[in-house]
Order: structure tokens, then C-alpha cells, then sequence
């Protein structure tokens, strides 16, 4: 219950985009565009959300 709690608020999609943005600002690849990197990002969080939810066993 405890886990679930604070996998959610860690996890959340509020956080993700706080992480996400603050990778992408770090990160610049020069032949790709920022929308793109964007979306790369938004995938690694998706994968990296669900192995860690996994791995919590939610």
C-alpha cells in the first residue's frame, strides 16, 4: 500500500515531465530536432516507468 502510494506520486506523469524536460534540456543531439528528442525521452520514461512499477511489484 505504502509502495503504491509512493510509486505514484514519484512516478506520476507531473514528475515524468519535470524529468523528461530537464533531460532534454541536458541532452542536445544536433541531427535530430527537439521534438523528436521529446518524444524519444517520453518513451525511455514509459519503459523505465514500467520496469521500476515491476520491479516494486505494482
Amino acid at each position: 500500500m505504502l509502495a503504491k502510494l509512493i510509486a505514484d506520486d514519484l512516478l506520476s506523469d507531473e514528475n515524468g515531465a519535470e524529468v523528461i524536460a530537464e533531460i532534454n534540456k541536458s541532452v542536445d543531439i544536433p541531427i535530430i530536432s527537439e521534438a523528436t528528442e521529446q518524444k524519444i525521452l517520453e518513451a525511455l520514461w514509459k519503459v523505465i516507468k514500467s520496469v521500476l512499477l515491476k520491479k516494486i511489484g505494482i
